[in-house]
């Protein structure tokens, strides 16, 4: 009984998977038309024969729902032979029984028929209107009301790619900026280590003994205790200057962190104004503040004032301020956090490492806690993966949007190459006519293309001058 995942997650891959049907559905507008302009002679015949226009709206409707139909098995089993790979893809354990489901036959089939009217209603239409005389002569000429419309189709299909692209572009950056971004403390080589029972009791009594018995290990840096790690949730609590009641008066709550006075040197934070916390100093409640926490309560002063947790009826001074660092995810904007002095309400070891030998390090830190409390588990992981899995979310997301992209242009690209077989078709006597005055094939090109990319082509005598692709200034 728990979040599972991120609703905007569904509402972005559904929208993902609608663009590449409706580039698909451009192309098949495209394809069905141009081939059934082609049988213009057939429907010529037919319509002299006494075929009315419904029933030719009905024949080309058929086909395309015939077509559909086939394409969704095809597409179907295609799924079916690739799950085991998407599931490796985004780490999820499906199988062809939950792709195969009842409900998602009846919505596969709703899309069949939807999509089997939406992409042949138009040709079915536009070539049932043609006259029979006109449709017993010749084809239609690619500059006809319908190659308008195949054009707004390409430039339609291409913008939805271009979309996805963009998207695509925008993750990446996304994902570049949550690896590259500094977090304000040392993350890497960190281990939080949680403890329980009997050898949680022990550290509470005898921790500045074990700790001076586990850096002695020269793969091990520093090491402290905390009640958390960063990303952990954070309690929500109330520190007040004291005299101010947080029950009368608006007083915003901070985040509140319990550490020892090792653990801004474990983590690598700096100290901005003030000193660290001190054993021999700070026997009651002490506190260390971010700057966001500052600036919260309106401490212009905070080093040396007297301040209260409510929620902990702990009362004491506040003897350092450090910058603000990101100790949740970079989801939600730096909150207010006070660092309370507090080791025996700790419940996580927090080490930091060399790089050279951590799985070694990780036996013999293993080895000692087994030495004072043999039953223990030892339960730990690293701060850099655990960070990391916050974003997981992200990584699946731009892997998948990444995938749909070049499947979107690889889609495109197959609807555009048909319409310019059709053109090429179309233009054949044009051409031969053209080569025969020398016409070199970068001009037989440019004119193949000028009806999909807009592209600059002055008139030399009777010759073309196809100058985009090879001009430097168009690089």
């Amino acid at each position: 009984m728990s979040v599972n995942s991120d609703i905007t997650l569904v509402y972005i891959f559904s929208a993902l998977a609608i663009f590449i049907v409706l580039i698909a559905c451009v192309n098949f507008i495209n394809i069905f038309t141009t081939q059934a302009i082609k049988r213009s002679r057939e429907i010529g015949v037919r319509k002299v024969l006494g075929a009315k226009k419904e029933q030719l709206v009905f024949q080309f409707l058929g086909e395309a729902f015939i077509l559909t139909l086939v394409a969704s098995i095809i597409g179907l089993l295609i799924a079916v032979v690739l799950l085991p790979s998407y599931n490796h893809f985004v780490q999820l354990p499906l199988s062809t029984a939950d792709l195969l489901t009842v409900d998602n036959l009846t919505i596969l089939m709703i899309i069949v028929l939807v999509v089997g009217l939406f992409s042949g209603i138009y040709p079915a239409f536009h070539i049932s209107q043609q006259r029979s005389l006109t449709a017993l002569k010749s084809q239609n000429a690619p500059q006809s009301s319908g190659a308008i419309v195949r054009k707004v189709l390409v430039v339609f299909q291409f913008t939805m790619a271009i979309i996805m692209m963009t998207g695509a572009s925008v993750l990446f950056l996304q994902m570049d900026y949550i690896k590259s971004k500094d977090l304000g403390f040392e993350k890497d080589q960190v281990v939080g280590i949680k403890f329980y029972g009997e050898f949680r009791k022990y550290l509470q009594q005898n921790w500045e003994t074990f700790r001076s018995e586990l850096t002695q290990n020269t793969s091990i840096i520093e090491a402290s205790l905390a009640s958390n790690l960063a990303g952990d949730r954070l309690s929500v609590e109330y520190v007040t200057p004291v005299g101010v009641d947080p029950d009368t008066e608006d007083v915003p709550s901070v985040r509140v962190m319990w550490v020892d006075e090792h653990y801004l040197n474990t983590m690598g934070i700096v100290i901005e104004e003030g000193r660290d916390f001190m054993s021999s100093t700070d026997t009651s409640a002490a506190f260390i503040m971010n700057k966001k926490a500052v600036k919260v309560l309106g401490l212009k002063n905070p080093v040396g004032t007297l301040v209260e947790n409510s929620n902990r009826n702990a009362k004491g001074e506040v003897v350092g301020v450090i910058d603000n660092f990101h100790f949740s995810s970079l989801h939600q904007n730096i909150e207010p956090l006070v660092l309370s002095y507090r080791p025996k309400w700790s419940r996580r070891l927090i080490v930091k490492l060399e790089g050279a030998h951590v799985q070694q390090t990780l036996i013999e830190i293993e080895e000692k806690i087994k030495s004072v409390s043999p039953e223990t588990l030892f339960d730990y992981e690293f701060l850099d993966t655990k960070l990391e899995s916050m974003y997981q979310s992200e990584a699946d997301m731009s892997k998948i949007v990444n995938a749909f992209s070049l499947l979107a242009i690889f889609i495109s690209g197959l609807g555009l190459f048909g319409l310019m077989a059709y053109t090429t078709e179309v233009k054949m006597k044009e051409i031969g006519i053209r080569k025969v005055l020398g016409a070199n094939s970068m001009t037989i090109a440019s004119i193949l293309t000028s009806d999909f990319a807009k592209a600059y082509y002055p008139c030399t005598g009777d010759r073309y001058s196809f100058k985009l692709l090879y001009d430097g200034s168009m690089a």
